[in-house]
């Protein structure tokens, strides 16, 4: 009697579990997307502050009475930096994609080729860091003092430039991988279609 008992309620409780874990529910895949491109349109609007501050900044510098010296090519250099960072930024901003109609392959997709680019951005980073530490050592041999003012002045502000692009690359990307993780996330069986990905546990 304890056995059929036991049986009872290990094949009820299977039955109530199969009835929970068979509940489907449903990831809006267009929400995702709508999130994901939110995201990259707020990263080029961190860069295109970037830009502006430094615009204002370094103008107003060189405006003040920086005429000559390291300074000069220091702030010189940052606001040619910032020209095209600007450029980027705006660029991302008109002419970024805004398809928020894909299924749950193409998403994983556009997030990986995202983070690809930023991935090879970083490296170009610390290439920049790399060549400014480069040009402040070389700077020491020169015996011409303009050549050695550009020297200092060029190298400190890729240093300085360089090592925002890679905290805003390294970041972004951390940021974004954090986001497409959550896809991999989930225990189920999948049944895709164009925005929404079904799915249903099962016990």
């Amino acid at each position: 009697m304890k056995n059929f008992l036991s049986l009872v309620l290990l094949f009820s409780f299977l039955g109530f579990s199969s009835a929970v874990f068979a509940q489907s529910d449903k990831i809006d895949l267009k929400e995702i997307n709508k999130n994901r491109l939110a995201f990259e349109k707020k990263s080029m609007y961190v860069l295109g502050g970037w830009s502006v501050a430094n615009f204002t900044y370094n103008g107003a510098v060189l405006l003040g009475g920086v005429k000559n010296g390291e300074a000069k090519y220091f702030y010189q250099s940052n606001i040619y930096w910032n020209t095209i960072n600007f450029a980027l930024a705006g660029g991302g901003l008109l002419f970024g994609k805004r398809n928020t109609a894909l299924n749950y392959s193409q998403t994983l997709k556009a997030y990986h080729s995202t983070q690809k680019v930023l991935l090879f951005n970083a490296g170009i980073d610390v290439g920049y860091i790399m060549t400014g530490l480069y040009l402040r050592e070389r700077a020491k041999t020169r015996t011409d003092i303009k050549t050695t003012n550009q020297f200092l002045g060029y190298g400190k502000s890729l240093i300085v430039q360089g090592g925002f692009l890679l905290l805003f690359d390294a970041s972004t990307y951390l940021l974004s991988k954090r986001q497409s993780d959550r896809l991999y996330d989930i225990p189920v069986s999948l049944a895709l279609a164009p925005n929404h990905l079904q799915f249903t546990y099962r016990f």
